[in-house]
């Protein structure tokens, strides 16, 4: 996707459904957690364990890049991307009650594209 497309807001659908207006800046990426954290009454789950660092998730919102010895430089990741990422990295926040984190790129693992029909629910 050209860093043109990414420059603008971004309506981000959660897997809700519901759509917020989003745009993460420069080399941010904003992820939506694929394994949840608490249950829908607060409840902290038993596998939410922080010491294992390795999140899935999927990515919702781009940045337009950054500009590294005068080149722009776009981030190689792309909406709906499946990603593996750093817990520990970044700035973990909540819209609208659906969590999600923002994360420089870097922070990236690595990423799967066109996973649609994955079992995501048996990620670790």
């Amino acid at each position: 996707m050209p860093a043109e497309q990414r420059a603008k807001s971004a309506d981000v659908k959660l897997t809700s459904g519901e759509t917020v207006q989003l745009h993460p800046l420069g080399y941010y990426v904003l992820i939506e957690p694929l394994t949840k954290e608490r249950s829908d009454g607060g409840i902290i789950l038993p596998n939410a364990d922080k010491t294992k660092d390795l999140r899935w998730g999927r990515v919702v919102a781009v940045g337009d890049g950054e500009w590294q010895g005068g080149q722009h430089v776009t981030i190689p990741l792309e909406p709906r991307d499946i990603v593996a990422y750093q817990w520990s990295r970044g700035v973990a926040f909540n819209v609208k009650q659906h969590a999600l984190h923002a994360i420089n790129y870097r922070e990236v693992l690595f990423a799967m594209r066109n996973a649609v029909g994955l079992p995501l629910g048996e990620l670790p």
